[in-house]
């Protein structure tokens, strides 16, 4: 059975009040991080969890974000419009854990200890027309959060910039092509009551009906600097990319295998009971205005054959200068051994004449 799945990560945006020249722009997976004034702000990570039940595709998403400004704001385009709530933070930590390469121990005779070196255990790898019509808003504590449809890329611009969001030309190039394919927009702030934007934010998860697993990259084009994304796939089967940008950028299998239910957190265990199989893909992009071609697509792998990375830790039982100290030794003391074997046949043979 092929589970679906359609989802994109945005663009971090400006607030009210910071003027379009007045914040300073840093690429992400996302698009970009606007910050107020002199303050910066970057996103080194971003991970995303994709699971689906009945119709019903759901997506988390955990921003790690580092900034000197205390407000933020995110656009997320949806295919449909979805609802928004805090997720659990534990799911990413224990999805880590599971993914993470385990560590062997390799025994050898002779050699010098080196760092682990790294190999697998299995195989590699509804709008009105020309308007913006606002669904709902939700408060979640730190992230306020509206749900929006758009007929028409100028109007959306207009909503955003009265509401206090202001995009980068370039990044709005890719949101007017989300609105021509008719997507709809989850617009957050982020508003850590005063707190400067720094660390970990919490998992914030969208749910919203799909028909296909895809996971929309197009607003990436935009970043200015190197961008990777990690994603976590929860089907009935092993899940591998199928999009022309699959074969560009660093594409690497992290993990493929049926999760515990034990590993998980509690609000991870309904899915794993439905779903079970986790597959971890990760992607680099040196160069992603180049190198992103497409949306992100999954389907079902050709075998459910799992895979974990291994580290390997080399133990020796005796290093090379260790060796060869013993092969000196062993050689003096077949010397003198000698030696005294010698002298001792020639005081017999003295004795004997």
């Amino acid at each position: 059975m092929r589970v679906t799945l359609r989802m994109v990560l945005a663009v971090l945006v400006a607030l009210t009040g910071w003027g379009a020249t007045g914040g300073q722009a840093n690429a992400c997976a996302c698009g970009a991080v606007f910050s107020p004034g002199s303050a910066v702000a970057q996103v080194p990570t971003e991970t995303v969890l994709l699971t689906q039940a009945g119709g019903i595709e759901t997506v988390t998403m955990q921003l790690a974000i580092d900034s000197t400004g205390d407000e933020a704001g995110l656009v997320v385009p949806t295919p449909t419009p979805a609802t928004v709530r805090l997720g659990d933070p534990q799911v990413f930590t224990a999805l880590d854990r599971i993914t993470r390469p385990v560590h062997k121990v390799r025994r050898h005779l002779v050699g010098e200890k080196q760092p682990g070196t790294v190999t697998n255990t299995g195989a590699a790898a509804g709008a009105r027309s020309g308007g913006v019509t606002e669904l709902s808003t939700v408060d979640l504590g730190p992230i306020q959060a509206s749900v929006l449809k758009a007929g028409d890329p100028q109007a959306l611009r207009r909503w955003l910039s009265s509401h206090g969001y202001l995009i980068r030309p370039e990044v709005q190039r890719q949101v007017d092509g989300y609105v021509a394919d008719g997507w709809s927009f989850v617009a957050m702030k982020l508003t850590p009551q005063g707190k400067a934007l720094r660390g970990t934010l919490p998992p914030v998860v969208m749910s919203f009906r799909s028909t296909s697993l895809v996971y929309p990259m197009r607003m990436s084009r935009a970043a200015r600097q190197a961008t990777a994304v990690r994603t976590y796939v929860f089907s009935q089967h092993r899940m591998q990319r199928t999009d022309r940008t699959a074969g560009r950028g660093d594409l690497q299998l992290l993990y493929a295998g049926r999760a515990a239910s034990a590993a998980l957190p509690a609000s991870l265990r309904a899915t794993v009971a439905d779903a079970p199989y986790l597959t971890a893909l990760s992607q680099l992009f040196p160069a992603p205005a180049t190198q992103i071609a497409s949306d992100f697509t999954f389907a079902r792998a050709s075998s459910d054959q799992p895979y974990q990375a291994v580290i390997w830790d080399d133990e020796y039982l005796l290093s090379w200068d260790q060796l060869l100290l013993l092969v000196m030794s062993t050689i003096l003391l077949a010397i003198v051994a000698a030696i005294v074997v010698q002298g001792r046949r020639r005081r017999q043979d003295r004795r004997a004449s």
